[in-house]
């Protein structure tokens, strides 16, 4: 049997040896084999010196990878699948992250930063197809990979022959993923399939100025896509999401700022209603058979920053009218693996699709407490392993509280929420973005970054 190394610990949930980055051991020092040689991919202070018992002997679980950004979602993916036994490799393109803290990270990998040149870009890839060969030849199969970016996904699209081999890919095709990522194309593959979403009109120069004069007020100013923008937004004070806008010479000032540099925009007729009437359905479809093998729904009650955000209060509540549409909707853009169709009750004409997202989504984050975990469903998938129909469980809320306490501010303002009402709705959280008593150091982690900030 291995033994362990001097100051080593078990990994977190299965007690078995974990395979290692060559950054993170020169960090901490190697843990030597009898042969004096480092074992390959070993993570220094999370395992053992196991170079000559593979994991598929010991009955170690095969592994999922994700490339870490350092949100709330990679996060919440590490915990959902840590507390099931399943290994978390984290893979980062920068410095270590809020998700590299968890009890749950079984090993780290470092990746060189995110590129942005096609020399870089095989440089990334052939780091990537390094780590999951390595995995894949310890395990005696591929491991497996879920995304939490669309940056990452389209990447791994464009090198899907080269990754494939070594990974399973949770990760729908190619066209499915431009039709839903690049807003520009689902808006008009959208309306052709005839899905009830909002107007759009794209503006990339001065001659669509025109059309969208014609539009009224308010409308969402949207990026092409979540990478198209760069640091604009934050120039012109408003966020990467978008904004809402309802003065004329506003609209003007934003699409000529926009136009200036060569950007292009997406003006969306807004969907009038409050944030809490914006639900969102999460599903895994299964990319052999094209059945559905989960669905999660959930309504987003709050959303930072408010009005026009990411969910930062969400509560899982039956929502029977929508799954249906939200499947079809699906079906329709061609998407399998996980997804989310993002709606909001528009009081002028009903229910609209906002979005489609082909990923892993931040409301997820409630899995664990309401019975539907979509990553390990994914995982299970993907694997081959039997899937049971999970039951979800209406009524517990997942709590964002730093951005949930920023947006409040707003809410208090224009007499949404009051703070007595924002206090009694807390009594549902079941789970937290950062605070977990089962798992605390990323809090504390967190806690440090904003102290230092």
């Amino acid at each position: 049997m291995p033994v362990p190394c001097a100051g080593h610990r078990l990994s977190p949930g299965h007690g078995l040896p974990l395979p290692p980055t060559l950054a993170e051991s020169q960090r901490a020092g190697w843990c030597r084999s009898s042969s004096g040689i480092p074992p390959s991919g070993h993570r220094a202070g999370n395992g053992f010196c196991d170079q000559d018992y593979p994991a598929a002997l010991m009955g170690e679980p095969i592994p999922t990878l994700i490339i870490d950004r350092g949100g709330r979602l990679d996060l919440g993916a590490v915990r959902r699948l840590g507390r099931h036994r399943v290994p978390v490799h984290l893979l980062l393109p920068r410095g270590r992250t809020n998700a590299c803290a968890s009890r749950y990270c079984a090993a780290i990998h470092a990746l060189p930063p995110p590129p942005t040149s096609d020399q870089e870009e095989e440089g990334f890839v052939a780091a990537l197809v390094d780590v999951a060969a390595r995995l894949a030849d310890r395990h005696g199969e591929r491991p497996v990979m879920l995304f939490t970016w669309e940056r990452y996904m389209l990447l791994a699209a464009r090198h899907r022959e080269r990754l494939e081999p070594v990974l399973h890919l949770d990760l729908a095709a190619n066209e499915a993923l431009d039709r839903t990522i690049d807003k520009r194309r689902f808006a008009t593959h959208a309306e052709a399939a005839g899905l009830p979403v909002p107007t759009s009109m794209v503006v990339s120069s001065a001659q669509d100025l025109d059309r969208v004069r014609a539009m009224a007020l308010p409308v969402f100013l949207k990026p092409p896509t979540n990478l198209s923008w760069g640091q604009l937004p934050a120039k012109l004070g408003i966020t990467d999401k978008g904004a809402r806008v309802q003065e004329r010479s506003r609209l003007e000032e934003l699409l000529g700022a926009f136009l200036t540099d060569g950007r292009a925009v997406i003006v969306q007729e807004y969907v009038e209603g409050p944030d809490y009437d914006h639900p969102s359905i999460h599903s895994y479809r299964d990319p052999a058979t094209g059945r559905f093998l989960a669905v999660c729904t959930v309504r987003r009650v709050r959303v930072y920053p408010a009005g026009a955000g990411l969910g930062c209060f969400v509560v899982s509540e039956n929502l029977p009218e929508l799954v249906g549409p939200s499947q079809e909707a699906v079906e329709a853009m061609g998407i399998t693996g996980s997804s989310s169709v993002q709606w909001k009750r528009d009081w002028r004409h009903g229910w609209r699709i906002l979005e489609i997202g082909p990923r892993l989504s931040l409301s997820m984050g409630i899995g664990d407490a309401v019975g539907v975990n979509i990553p390990l469903i994914a995982y299970r998938s993907l694997l081959g392993q039997e899937v049971e129909t999970p039951r979800q469980r209406y009524g517990p809320a997942w709590l964002d509280l730093g951005h949930d306490w920023v947006s409040m501010r707003e809410y208090r303002r224009n007499g949404e929420w009051s703070l007595a009402r924002w206090l009694w709705s807390l009594r549902k959280v079941r789970a937290c973005a950062f605070f977990d008593p089962r798992d605390p150091k990323p809090w504390f982690h967190q806690l440090r970054y904003h102290a230092a900030y």
